[in-house]
């Protein structure tokens, strides 16, 4: 999970600020001796359902929203747009829940700035139904921090506010518009396909240029295959993180409405990527652009809109490895019945053999028997230990992996027949990294510790006796 995190911070800073918006408080406070009052003016600060337009006005611009004749509200100023669910819908929630606190001073020119009102942090123009307009200037937090004062320019009374209307106030207007991708159901999606155009991109993140899968859905699960660049069982919750990042997690960092005519300016007319995601009724396309501004930037060509991403953020999702996650599943390994194990460099092997469900045998000598636990030495690196990384550059330079003369080949039999056959190099000590290569499938991965340890030099190991490695778990 570690490295979703990074993927998912935008979704976390804005799910905090709302967390705090309706759970954390203050230490409430009595005002401080600036009140003139001691009459409670405990009533709604706004009723939202009069209202039919409001503008914000912070240090970044105005924008203005507007409610449909659904009560939906929308973008219409300065572009039209849906507004963010979760930090817009946050800001309105508090607005609807916010109470006009005690009074605490008269309005006057000469005391605005006092209360941070004579330039304020943000200002509300509301619209009510009846075509009343409402201007709404929000200021400083007053001495304890437990309020904001805030005054309605056509009053003459400054009060108090609470202060957690304050944390949605002051951002970028992009904030406040829906900056996800749309449209995407990750539980409907039949196949995944991405193809990295740009070969610089395939070469930083180490990836074909073809990734092709396919879902398969039974009774008891959901499983995916992959079709390229080799047909075999994909890891399933690789794809579901995948594809739940780009329904869920998308939160952009900016949002920027283009015309068909920008697209080349931002690097659409020949993405350097593309994520096609299939349904059994229609085909969806995410393109990556180009990257300015330490942001990459995502388009779909329905929303006419592209969505900034930080880079990194995408380089880890394209560079999302779909293989599984070990070389040898344990349902191909339950079914071998004899092992080879040849060291090529020094002219040496010896085979292993079973013979029931508790015995196995160095072959052709039933006198060498031993229990079948003395097994896992064989099969636990390939089966258990996690694959660090694939290599994808092809030819493969099996001098330079060590695999020229492997200094192990494995083969796995079942009734006489190859199950699976791996060749192991040499460990690389100044980089940690043990290179394995299998011959069937073409797949070359490296793996962060010396595997080839894992496999006795001879077989007489198999035969030494030691007490309580019967009782031992192989899983």
């Amino acid at each position: 999970m570690k490295k979703w995190l990074g993927l998912l911070l935008s979704l976390i800073v804005v799910g905090v600020l709302v967390w705090l918006a309706f759970f954390w408080r203050r230490p409430e406070s009595k005002p401080q001796p600036e009140q003139t009052t001691s009459t409670p003016l405990s009533y709604q600060l706004i009723d939202l359902s009069r209202v039919k337009s409001f503008l914000l006005e912070n240090d970044y611009g105005s924008i203005k929203f507007s409610k449909n004749e659904y009560g939906i509200w929308g973008i219409v100023e300065p572009v039209k747009s849906m507004t963010d669910p979760l930090f817009f819908g946050g800001m309105i929630d508090v607005l609807s829940q916010t109470q006009k606190g005690r009074v605490v001073a008269t309005a006057e020119e000469e005391s605005l700035d006092k209360y941070g009102l004579e330039n304020p942090y943000a200002r509300f123009t509301f619209e009510l139904d009846s075509g009343e307009k409402k201007h709404l200037r929000i200021g400083r937090p007053n001495p304890t921090m437990s309020y904001l004062y805030a005054w309605y320019e056509e009053s003459p009374e400054i009060f108090l506010i609470h202060p957690r209307i304050r944390m949605f106030l002051n951002h970028p207007l992009t904030w406040y518009r829906f900056r996800r991708l749309i449209g995407i159901n990750s539980s409907q999606v039949s196949e995944l396909k991405i193809t990295v155009f740009d070969p610089e991109l395939r070469k930083k993140l180490a990836v074909p240029k073809v990734r092709h899968l396919l879902c398969e859905v039974t009774e008891n699960k959901i499983k995916w295959y992959l079709l390229e660049p080799v047909k075999e069982e994909a890891e399933s919750g690789a794809v579901s993180n995948f594809l739940g990042w780009l329904e869920k997690v998308s939160i952009a960092e900016e949002v920027q409405d283009i015309s068909p005519e920008q697209e080349k300016e931002w690097g659409l007319a020949s993405p350097r990527a593309e994520i096609e995601i299939l349904y059994p009724d229609r085909v969806q396309k995410v393109l990556i652009g180009a990257e300015k501004n330490n942001l990459i930037y995502l388009y779909q060509p329905e929303q006419h809109k592209i969505l900034g991403y930080p880079l990194e953020q995408i380089y880890q999702l394209l560079g999302t490895e779909f293989r599984q996650r070990t070389l040898f599943p344990w349902e191909e390994r339950e079914q071998v019945d004899e092992v080879e194990i040849i060291f090529p460099r020094r002219n040496y092997q010896y085979r292993l053999v079973k013979i029931n469900d508790k015995e196995w045998e160095v072959k052709d000598q039933p006198e060498k028997k031993f229990h079948k636990k003395r097994t896992r030495w064989v099969f636990r690196a390939l089966y258990r230990t996690k694959i660090d990384g694939y290599i994808n550059q092809r030819p493969i330079d099996f001098k330079k992996y060590g695999l020229q003369i492997p200094k192990i080949k494995i083969k796995y039999y079942k009734k006489g027949e190859i199950l699976r056959e791996f060749w192991i190099g040499d460990w690389d000590a100044k980089k940690y990294k043990c290179y394995v290569y299998d011959p069937n499938k073409d797949l070359l991965v490296w793996y962060s510790e010396n595997i080839g340890e894992w496999f006795p030099p001879d077989e007489k190991y198999f035969l030494i006796k030691e007490g309580g490695d019967e009782s031992e778990s192989e899983q």
